[in-house]
């Protein structure tokens, strides 16, 4: 990517209509004299990342921004905001990873070590759990979640559409569903994300991710529901039979 969105003609033409409607004040700054000289892709990117989970931006926009996202997920240098505030913790916790970039291992990496409290950097923590949320609205952006798990996609949730979480949703009810058996390598690294998406949402602020917390707790809840469903069935059952019975011993 170009290190200004003012420079990025794809971006330019994409988001055309969304920059000014979402994000008047990222341009806002281009006209002010003390921002001329300063690189604001970063800023813009991040501000129309932030609309990406709500569906609101224009289909070609969406697109852009996706493709972007899939490109972080690969490569934090793709992300100027993520790769500024990880940097240096890259360098300390993914020094291994670093040797190979640009296929996702120091994204994972970061992940990982987040989930494990190892980073430090505040900053970093919140780009890091930015990640990890816009990750969650599209498994096929979470390029590496989605190789282990693509058999899985098209054996268990065929016919779902893609975006807005739904594959996603789907793949987290078959690894709560015990009649389902995902593939070794699926399962794992689902089960790490669903526990990456606890710790994101306990270290983010209240209400942060609303829509991340209701899928993680999604299959809890159908349980608790169903355990209370059967139990009020066993009270009613209980309670027509001790009335049947009594009034038995009555007529008797």
């Amino acid at each position: 990517m170009e290190g200004d969105f003012r420079l990025n003609p794809r971006m330019q033409k994409a988001c055309r209509r969304d920059m000014p409607k979402f994000c008047s004040d990222v341009l806002d700054k281009f006209k002010k004299e003390e921002y001329k000289e300063k690189e604001l892709e970063g800023e813009m990117l991040l501000c129309l990342k932030k609309k990406f989970p709500t569906k609101s931006l224009s289909p070609d926009c969406e697109n852009y921004i996706r493709d972007a996202i899939q490109e972080a997920s690969m490569d934090i240098r793709m992300d100027p905001v993520l790769f500024s505030g990880c940097q240096d913790t890259a360098k300390r916790l993914c020094s291994e990873e670093l040797e190979t970039p640009g296929q996702g291992l120091v994204a994972e990496c970061l992940k990982t070590n987040l989930y494990k409290g190892k980073i430090i950097s505040l900053k970093c923590r919140m780009q890091v759990i930015r990640l990890l949320q816009e990750c969650r609205t599209d498994v096929h952006i979470d390029t590496l979640l989605y190789k282990a798990c693509a058999l899985d996609i098209k054996h268990f949730c065929a016919g779902i559409p893609q975006g807005e979480g739904r594959q996603m949703s789907c793949l987290l009810e078959a690894l709560e569903d015990t009649t389902v058996n995902l593939h070794a390598d699926c399962q794992r690294m689902l089960s790490e994300r669903k526990e990456m998406w606890r710790y994101a949402i306990r270290e983010s602020p209240p209400n942060s991710f609303p829509d991340l917390a209701a899928a993680i707790n999604a299959p809890k809840a159908r349980g608790q529901l169903l355990t209370i469903l059967f139990l009020v069935i066993g009270v009613l059952g209980f309670g027509g039979l001790y009335c049947y019975s009594s009034r038995q011993k009555i007529q008797h």
